[in-house]
């Protein structure tokens, strides 16, 4: 597809202009109004002028398309595409978040929306990028090739009492500065291969993005610098950061991340947390925090006395993978690890999963990746060492569920040989999700 684009009826697909922002800014503050509020959502609003107005370090106005009435210049629907880095288990994947995706109420079902999808996953295969992930409304994304893939469960949540917790010892935050990037940057290097997580990564320019935010926008975080301080108090040692929302909504604020060096451990840290956040509970009258922090992070393990979960449902991420075999093959270091340390170390041979006629082959030499590449079973029947629906395995790759949850509730999905059996559960685990995702 190119743009522009004449659309017919006196529209027209094109990309985004510095020109548009009072329009966008306007539109997206109405269309994006959470549900009981009412219109506009200056979060919202701030945000989207965010997008023109700050150096942001991955998006550009090539990344936004809008349809224009030409007739009257008005913008009657526009998305855009924010693009950046993920890890899985170490490995960097490069990723497409589509966002602020919505057409006004006089233009709806005019197939708008699809045709902006096909621009962006146009210019997402051009760019590289092995997925596209958004969160929306429920149902709505698949009509575009999505499927949840990530879960997004009800969160842990701290009611802060009266008495202020332990300060955590010699540890302190402090507010971060532009003189802590390179330092915040070589913390996200590290904790997705220490964990074997699955999440954005944050540069020196997505930092710096970070701390020039406006802190009305939607999710716009405060960043602390978390250090350990000497027997003086002297300048302390910086070994980590915690980054929450700037704004609290409804009287709770959410903890986004927590992160620190390798080699330490967690309970000062964790207490040092836990007194700034009821600093702040008690300075901006809060209800409570939420901590939106993979499963089994140290930090919740650290808090478990203290933590409910918050109210709310189960909620999930839509994932596009519009090549699984290209998205296998760009984590095959990680299988590898996995491999090595598993009940089948230096493994050679292949491991074969039908989708229902259409699947994967992952060919394995001596524990090495040798080839993943497309595969149907021959004559069109059943076979391979395993079959599923590709959306189950798409929760299997990202480690959103594991081998043995799908068979259980998944009818369709059954292992057929012991190797295939063994193999899909070493080489691919559930995985921590780190939901912090580039803005």
């Amino acid at each position: 597809m190119t743009v522009p684009r004449d659309l017919g009826d006196g529209l027209v697909l094109r990309t985004g202009r510095p020109g548009d922002v009072g329009q966008l800014v306007e539109l997206n503050g109405l269309l994006h109004t959470s549900p009981g509020d009412q219109p506009p959502d200056l979060s919202i609003a701030e945000w989207t002028r965010e997008l023109f107005e700050l150096d942001h370090p991955t998006f550009s106005l090539d990344e936004l398309t809008v349809v224009e009435d030409v007739a009257t210049g008005e913008v009657v629907s526009s998305m855009c595409t924010i693009p950046q880095v993920w890890s899985c288990g170490g490995a960097t994947l490069p990723v497409g978040r589509p966002e602020l995706v919505g057409t006004r109420a006089d233009h709806r079902d005019r197939g708008l929306i699809r045709l902006q999808m096909d621009e962006a996953h146009d210019r997402g295969r051009a760019a590289g990028h092995l997925l596209q992930f958004i969160t929306g409304i429920p149902g709505y994304y698949r009509r575009f090739g999505y499927e949840y893939a990530l879960d997004l469960r009800p969160q842990p949540f701290w009611r802060p009492g009266g008495r202020p917790p332990d300060t955590g010892g010699p540890v302190a935050l402090r507010p971060a500065t532009a003189g802590d990037l390179a330092f915040l940057s070589s913390v996200d290097r590290t904790w997705p291969a220490a964990r074997g997580a699955l999440g954005a990564v944050r540069d020196e320019a997505a930092f710096a993005h970070e701390l020039a935010r406006r802190p009305g926008a939607i999710q716009a975080c405060t960043l602390l610098v978390i250090e350990r301080r000497g027997p003086a108090d002297g300048p302390g040692r910086p070994i980590g950061y915690l980054a929450h929302h700037h704004e609290p909504w409804e009287g709770v604020l959410a903890v986004r991340a927590v992160e620190l060096l390798p080699g330490h451990g967690w309970l000062e840290p964790a207490g040092a947390v836990l007194a700034h956040l009821h600093a702040e509970a008690r300075r901006r009258g809060l209800v409570g925090v939420t901590f939106g922090l993979p499963a089994a992070h140290p930090l919740l393990r650290c808090l478990g006395a203290r933590l409910g979960v918050s109210p709310g449902h189960p909620y999930g991420v839509y994932v596009r993978i519009p090549d699984l075999a290209a998205l296998v093959a760009a984590i095959g270091p990680v299988l590898e690890r996995r491999l090595a340390a598993s009940p089948a170390p230096g493994f050679s041979g292949e491991l074969r999963v039908d989708f229902s006629g259409l699947g994967l082959r992952l060919r394995l030499e001596e524990g090495r990746v040798a080839a993943v590449e497309p595969w149907a079973p021959p004559g069109g029947e059943s076979g391979g060492d395993a079959g599923m629906p590709r959306a189950a395995f798409c929760n299997l790759l990202l480690g959103n569920r594991s081998l043995g949850q799908l068979l259980e509730s998944v009818a369709d999905c059954e292992v057929r040989t012991d190797a295939g059996g063994l193999l899909l559960d070493v080489l691919f685990p559930p995985m921590p999700f780190q939901a912090w995702w580039l803005g």
